[in-house]
């Protein structure tokens, strides 16, 4: 009988543990770092002449945004100069040409010193192609973009040039860095909203259903009472 009680409750447990492991990480839109952090948030771009700039103080009349990172980085439209830039990579193994859409945030004062931070984000094809994919997006409609996460043939050839947060100071002459991969899979969910396209890194594919944490705050006491029905229903 005791037996019986004992795997009931260790049932009941083990499932409410999985559903918050599993679950929580993905309430929030984000995306993991090598080394166990994670990169959120989400920033702005915005069309200008038929180009994509970023949206920041002074250059554009978009909302507040803010991309953080438990490296204690961050990156947001009030960031002094922060900017968008992108570069062309070719994959040493396949041949194939890929992207990297660079949020890049530089400061250095006439000593030398000082830092920078760039998010790398890596994506297929020219960023002719990606800048084609966002300003073809109608309005209030969204498209989800994988990011470039693995090595080898499949997408980087090298890990400096993959999807990943770079993080260099500069003291006296002398430079320091640090650089954490961004771990797959990953997307970018990018939404004209309207005119502005918000661009969301995120682990959670397009249409995924996702329970919202109020949701799993009545899912857990609903299995808590699960368990002590059957419990009775053992005992009786």
């Amino acid at each position: 009988m005791w037996t019986r009680l004992s795997r009931l409750c260790l049932f009941s447990i083990l499932a409410i543990a999985v559903l918050t492991l599993e679950l929580s990480p993905a309430l929030a839109d984000s995306v993991g770092l090598s080394g166990g952090g994670s990169i959120s948030g989400s920033t702005i771009f915005a069309n200008q002449g038929g180009g994509l700039i970023l949206c920041t103080s002074g250059i554009c009349a978009g909302p507040p945004w803010t991309i953080t990172s438990t490296t204690g980085v961050s990156w947001s439209n009030t960031t002094p100069a922060t900017f968008l830039s992108d570069s062309t990579q070719k994959n040493a193994y396949s041949g194939e040409t890929y992207t990297l859409v660079d949020i890049a945030t530089f400061v250095e004062d006439a000593a030398g010193n000082g830092y920078s931070h760039q998010l790398y984000l890596g994506v297929e094809g020219t960023f002719g192609s990606f800048e084609q994919s966002v300003l073809a997006i109608p309005f209030g409609q969204s498209i989800q973009i994988p990011l470039l996460t693995t090595l080898g043939s499949g997408a980087c050839s090298n890990p400096s040039e993959c999807s990943s947060e770079l993080d260099e100071i500069f003291t006296g002459g002398v430079l320091t860095f640090s650089q954490y991969s961004i771990v797959g899979p990953a997307y970018i969910t990018i939404t004209n909203d309207p005119g502005l396209y918000e661009v969301t890194p995120t682990s959670v594919p397009l249409g995924s259903t996702v329970p919202e944490p109020a949701t799993l705050v009545l899912l857990i006491p609903a299995l808590l009472g699960l368990a002590v029905f059957r419990l009775k229903k053992a005992t009786a």
